[in-house]
């Protein structure tokens, strides 16, 4: 039976040097052609480096800590061989994640607690654990095939500290250009995400999902990629269909748990679907710091029993305060209610009248 332990020792087995790397430019910043600010495209076969363009800045080895190996062999689940590594200093601006990569990027923030919390170990510590990058031989940029989170918090430290000469990214990079396949990469990606256990819930329904997609592989065989039992992946596809415009709601997407998506996947069920939860919420970027606080917020909002006894009328409003309804009895017509609707787009109309036909059957 192979432990954590064994795994973590075979992933560490590799070749070790002296503190000089034999290699002079291994802490320096190899060149690319685009900034990050500009869209990637996909180069022509046989295009060269932009001239003249912004070009990555190097980095002395001082600026950022470094582990004790200047080489790493990583194991490659499955492929049965051993990738001979480097170790860079790479310009977070020249970086970009690895489309294998399972993370949805759109979910990291600057103001999420556990990316505060990383930011602020790179400011005090620097960088423990070097991400995994490879080069795109069109673009010449970098691609961070897993270590997106410290991508991203290197990117804040570095922007923090343009002044002081910046701050940059660690990497393992392979020696040997161009010896990882799509393959190796997606395995590499989702194998590390695994053993961090930093993906959510909903990023791993994200890429269920992907890859019952892309249909090159069974449930088996995703089951076992993904290290989950077979009969989870039905709970992670449904998850996978809350919308990221909801997940992005909570602090964290870690906060979104399968009891909670459940919950929201009835809730969507029973308003018809999942663009009427999100009329619920507040605007944002008002987010919420617990999945209670999120489902309370999506529920329907309850007409007290008796209201209209009490009070003549009763007014629905919605989660930021505003009156939506206001309900009342007709004056000398026993039984007869009078409703008054207020800023219905078609939508709402439709699910108005689809409710009250439903009442009246």
């Amino acid at each position: 039976m192979t432990t954590k332990k064994s795994k973590t020792r075979d992933l560490m087995r590799g070749l070790r040097t002296p503190a000089k790397p034999a290699d002079p430019d291994a802490y320096t910043v190899d060149r690319g052609p685009l900034p990050r600010t500009v869209p990637r495209k996909p180069a022509e076969k046989g295009a060269t480096a932009t001239a003249g363009g912004p070009e990555p800045r190097e980095f002395p080895r001082g600026v950022n800590k470094l582990g004790p190996s200047e080489r790493f062999g990583l194991s490659i689940p499955g492929a049965g061989r051993l990738l001979m590594c480097k170790l860079k200093l790479l310009d977070p601006d020249f970086t970009d994640p690895a489309p294998e990569n399972p993370r949805a990027q759109a979910l990291l923030r600057e103001d999420d607690p556990d990316i505060q919390a990383l930011v602020a170990s790179f400011e005090e510590q620097g960088q423990q654990q070097p991400a995994l990058a490879d080069r795109n031989p069109d673009t010449g940029r970098w691609e961070v095939i897993y270590g997106t989170r410290r991508r991203f918090a290197a990117s804040i430290v570095d922007a923090r500290r343009r002044e002081e000469g910046g701050f940059p990214l660690i990497a393992w990079v392979p020696e040997e250009p161009g010896v990882l396949t799509p393959a190796d990469r997606q395995t590499l990606a989702i194998s590390e995400n695994e053993d961090r256990t930093d993906l959510s819930s909903w990023e791993k329904g994200q890429l269920v999902a992907k890859l019952t997609e892309e249909g090159t592989l069974t449930d088996t065989a995703i089951a076992k990629l993904l290290r989950l039992s077979r009969n989870k992946l039905g709970g992670y596809r449904a998850m996978s269909e809350i919308p990221a415009e909801i997940v992005e709601r909570l602090e964290s997407p870690r906060l979104l748990t399968a009891r909670g998506a459940e919950r929201l996947a009835k809730l969507a069920s029973e308003a018809g679907n999942y663009d009427t939860l999100l009329q619920r919420l507040p605007k944002a970027p008002e987010r919420f710091a617990s999945m209670p606080e999120l489902l309370a917020a999506a529920s329907p909002k309850k007409v007290e029993k008796g209201g209209l006894k009490t009070r003549g009328k009763q007014e629905i409003k919605a989660a930021d305060g505003t009156t939506r309804f206001a309900v009342g009895r007709v004056r000398g017509a026993p039984g007869r209610l009078k409703i008054d609707a207020y800023g219905l787009d078609d939508d709402g109309i439709e699910a108005v009248l689809n409710a009250l036909e439903k009442l009246a059957k």
